[in-house]
């Protein structure tokens, strides 16, 4: 299993090109850490300390609910993109 700064991953959450971690390490003054890396980083980006496993759990998943938007514009983008090779 991988760690990030003494944190065991247990979890994690892919959405488009980000994967969101949850880390926990049991003698960490935090035990519970979130994080995520975009695809092709190496870097892990935007970490988050929790004292319950529930709390770290919501936070991955509000984080990536907001990345949806974004997600649907590339995605209308791409479509559109698409149609007029097509329509060429």
């Amino acid at each position: 299993m991988k760690r990030f700064f003494g944190y065991k991953v247990i979890q994690k959450l892919s959405i488009g090109n980000i994967t969101f971690f949850i880390g926990y390490n049991k003698y960490g003054k935090s035990k519970y850490a979130t994080y995520f890396r975009r695809k092709g980083e190496k870097n892990y980006s935007w970490i988050r300390f929790f004292d319950d496993r529930f709390s770290a759990q919501k936070d991955i998943v509000d984080r990536a609910y907001r990345e949806i938007p974004m997600l649907e514009y590339l995605m209308n983008k791409e479509d559109k993109s698409n149609a007029n090779k097509t329509n060429s």
